[in-house]
């Protein structure tokens, strides 16, 4: 696979596919996409229902996530998935902070349209959000389907 400098940085999406045909399916490298049919069959057979919450995020979205996360508008979570209070933090500090869990804009691997958050849809919660920590993977509803 071969990606351009613009679709390492989440600024072309030509070689990206959606998933499958449902309106606002996640959308991946076309490369991986039998790779991922072939997980999904896999996690299946095993039991579970393997989704994906995130595929390709664009350098946009990236920067909307990352510049609500350094202005205060989106939680910034610290090593115990716990959020932090960023108000005392000089900038160089937040931005450490945010690196804990959040890529730079233009260095995520979400643009290059082969990384993704996957869960397993049957151990959701009802009403219960997907989080994506650790904690939720580690000892949570994801906990199974993580050890698999």
């Amino acid at each position: 696979m071969s990606l351009s400098a613009a679709q390492l940085t989440g600024q072309d999406p030509s070689a990206l596919q959606p998933m499958n045909t449902q309106p606002g399916a996640p959308c991946l490298h076309q490369d991986v996409l039998s790779d991922v049919a072939a997980l999904q069959q896999a996690a299946s057979r095993a039991g579970f229902e393997l989704r994906i919450a995130s595929g390709y995020r664009a350098f946009e979205r990236q920067l909307a996530i990352w510049n609500g996360k350094f202005n205060g508008k989106l939680p910034v979570l610290d090593a115990n998935s716990q959020p932090m209070d960023l108000t005392h933090l000089s900038d160089k500090e937040r931005v450490h902070a945010i690196l804990r869990w959040s890529a730079l804009p233009g260095a995520s691997r979400h643009h290059w349209g082969t990384d993704m958050d996957v869960y397993d849809k049957q151990s959701l919660i009802l009403d219960q959000p997907l989080a994506l920590t650790p904690p939720e993977y580690d000892i949570g509803p994801q906990a199974a389907f993580s050890s698999c």
